[in-house]
């Protein structure tokens, strides 16, 4: 009897979850967003209080917000995490080297040889996939598949969420990395792939932590905070604009 009980409350668990993947849009949008609560809510609990986590635990829960990422984007988006578009990746090494170049020529960067030992390729490894590839999967491409690709919650909305994943950085990151986010998502909307944003993604990100051990500001700080912003306003307007003007030049002609 207790069998048929614990079988029958499976069942059910499994036909409300089934309703959920295929039910009304508005209830994936709702679950998504409180899936990135959970989830990045345990990120900010580890890094305010590390004391109460292992490093095996945050290693445990990357893991889990990418294994997670995978099952969904396959079962929701039915997209392939493994598919490259040439066009996507264009954008995506646009973004690399945009951004690149906004932030040394604010900051003057000091380098560092830690990444020649064994333990900076770990490194890369690990903000390729559980940092890079980790976020792009769920910002960029499942959050931008439930809201159907539509502008302003896609990229705008889209963008301010990433923002707030980084809260237990401070302020200022919610900040910057919401609008170095919206880039990313301008891209993405302009057809960026996955696996390209995130692999550009883990890559930015290696370089700042462990090839770059510290940098100034060249202009002063309050300048620079005003300059970045505004840059990545600039450089999302020309993602997602400068192809529909030439498209329409082109058919002008």
């Amino acid at each position: 009897m207790e069998q048929v009980a614990a079988t029958s409350f499976w069942r059910r668990l499994a036909l409300l979850f089934g309703n959920v993947v295929t039910g009304h849009e508005h209830r994936r949008q709702l679950l998504c967003i409180l899936l990135l609560v959970g989830m990045y809510g345990l990120n900010f609990l580890w890094q305010v209080n590390r004391w109460a986590f292992s490093c095996e635990a945050k290693y445990g829960i990357s893991v889990l917000q990418l294994l997670l990422g995978i099952l969904i984007w396959v079962t929701w988006c039915h997209g392939d995490p493994v598919r490259v578009n040439g066009n996507g990746v264009r954008y995506a090494l646009g973004v690399f080297v945009s951004l690149l170049a906004v932030q040394y020529s604010l900051t003057i960067p000091v380098f560092s040889s830690a990444w020649l030992s064994a333990e900076g390729i770990g490194l890369l490894l690990k903000y390729s996939i559980l940092v890079g590839l980790t976020e792009e999967l769920w910002f960029r491409g499942i959050w931008f598949s439930v809201w159907r690709y539509r502008l302003v919650p896609s990229v705008c909305a889209g963008s301010i969420v990433f923002g707030f994943a980084h809260l237990a950085q401070g302020l200022n990151a919610v900040v910057f990395t919401a609008f170095i986010g919206l880039v990313y998502a301008a891209a993405r909307y302009r057809g960026a792939g996955v696996i390209a944003l995130g692999a550009v993604h883990g890559v930015t990100d290696w370089l700042n932590t462990v090839v770059v051990s510290g940098s100034s500001f060249r202009c002063g700080k309050s300048t620079s905070m005003v300059l970045i912003p505004v840059t990545c306003i600039m450089i999302s307007a020309a993602i997602l604009l400068v192809r529909p003007v030439m498209e329409r030049v082109r058919a002008g002609h």
